[in-house]
Order: structure tokens, then sequence, then C-alpha cells
């Protein structure tokens, strides 16, 4: 799967980031992924500048 760190494409929008953390919640991991275009305007996204996104394995691809 995705690891910390590692460069991954969130499907449902296109949009490329960073896993900056992964945590576990009701038995899934979820991947919090951190955009690399700076104030991504996408919904879902939360925090400043550099727009943060939790996702399942599912939701993203590796690149």
């Amino acid at each position: 799967m995705h690891s910390l760190n590692n460069k991954v494409k969130i499907l449902s929008t296109g949009l490329v980031g960073t896993v900056v953390d992964v945590y576990e919640h009701g038995g899934r991991k979820v991947y919090v992924v951190e955009s690399d275009t700076i104030n991504a305007d996408f919904s879902g996204g939360y925090g400043n500048t550099w727009k943060l996104f939790d996702c399942y394995a599912g939701d993203l691809a590796s690149i």
C-alpha cells in the first residue's frame, strides 16, 4: 500500500500530493495527503495554504 512520504494522486480529483500521515479509523487505514498545489481548490480539503485530504487506499494511485 502507500507509505509516509509517497507521492500519490487522488483519483477523484487528479490532485497530486504527498502522504504525510497514516492512521486507522473504524478498522480502515486513512492516508492524509498534503496537496502539492498551493491553495488547491477542491472540496474535502482542510487546512490553509497546503490543503490536506483524508483518503482511503482505494482513493489513491501511486505515482
